[in-house]
Order: C-alpha cells, then structure tokens, then sequence
C-alpha cells in the first residue's frame, strides 16, 4: 500500500469517528432537550385530556342528542313540534388548544395533527349546532323558513354523525395524551 492510501484511509476513519462523535453529543442534546420539557408536556397533555373529556361529554349528552333525533322525527314524519335547544360547547372550546399554540407544537406532530382535526370537528359541530338551534326557532315559530325540512334533516344527521366521530375521536386522543402525561420524568 501506499502512503497515499493509507492516508486517505486515515483520514477517512478520523472524519468518521468525529461525525459519530457529533451524533452522539447531538443525541445527548436533544435527550436533554427532551427531559427538561417533560414536565410541560405532560401539564400540555393534562390540559387537553381535561378540555377533551368535557368536550365529548358535552357532545354526548342525552339531552342534546334525544333533541336532536325527536327534531329529526318530527320532520321527517311532518308531525309533531320541532324543538332543539342549541347547546353552547363554544364555552368548553379553547381553553387549552387556542391559547397556547407553541406549547402545543412541544407533542408529537403524529398527535398535534389530531389534536387539530379534533378541534376542528369540534368547531364544525358548534357551528352546525347554532345555526340549526337558529333554524329550529324560526321553523317553530313560522318566522322566517332559513332552511326547508329537507335541509335541516341533513344537517341535523350531519351533526350526529360529526359527534358520532368526536365520540370515537376523544377516547383514542385522550389515550396517547395519557401516554405523555404518565410518561416517567428520568
């Protein structure tokens, strides 16, 4: 071999073990990094854990959803008084998610990402809720037709069907926020 090569391959190997140096310092980093956020990602995760649970439970409470579908038989058999009281899950929206959008960017993405369709849906219903309470009244009260029956049956479906999926949605976020908020602090 020639001194040449056997410099080159010198070099090689030094250049090597330094980038696996550097990964190595790196990865300590970030583990550091890591640890030293924990705890404000597990006060993140707690808060959401909360903020879901109330959410859902809003959503799934008998009283909003037998409104709901005694509104849908009634306009879908044309008897009956139509009623549904709006209920006002806005109260219950944001307290966590809309406050602190850097923390929220300290979870997994794999979970933000969820998180964000969540909270979307969430606002999508509450939308929907208001404006059909809104529509509701006013078929009631033979004001002003916002919507015809046909409308209204769709929407109102729609709206079960949206908290029919937040209602699958909350348990499985909540369970891998669970995973961050009981994560050991080494």
């Amino acid at each position: 071999m020639s001194a040449a090569v056997v410099a080159l391959m010198g070099t090689v190997l030094t250049s090597w073990n330094q980038r696996s140096i550097s990964n190595r310092q790196i990865a300590a980093e970030r583990r550091k990094q890591e640890l030293a956020l924990r705890p404000e990602k597990q006060q993140i995760a707690s808060a959401f854990i909360g903020e879901i649970d109330v959410l859902v439970n809003e959503l799934r409470h008998e009283s909003l959803i037998s409104a709901i579908e005694s509104a849908l038989r009634a306009l879908e058999t044309r008897t009956g008084k139509v009623e549904i009281d709006g209920v006002h899950i806005r109260k219950h929206i944001g307290k966590c998610f809309d406050h602190s959008p850097a923390e929220f960017m300290l979870l997994p993405s794999t979970i933000s990402k969820r998180l964000t369709r969540f909270y979307s849906i969430v606002r999508e219903t509450d939308a929907d809720l208001e404006w059909c309470s809104r529509a509701v009244d006013a078929y009631a009260n033979q004001r002003v037709r916002l919507m015809n029956a046909g409308q209204m049956i769709r929407l109102l479906r729609k709206i079960l069907d949206k908290i029919d999926l937040l209602s699958r949605l909350g348990p499985t976020l909540v369970e891998r926020l669970e995973g961050i908020r009981d994560a050991n602090c080494d």
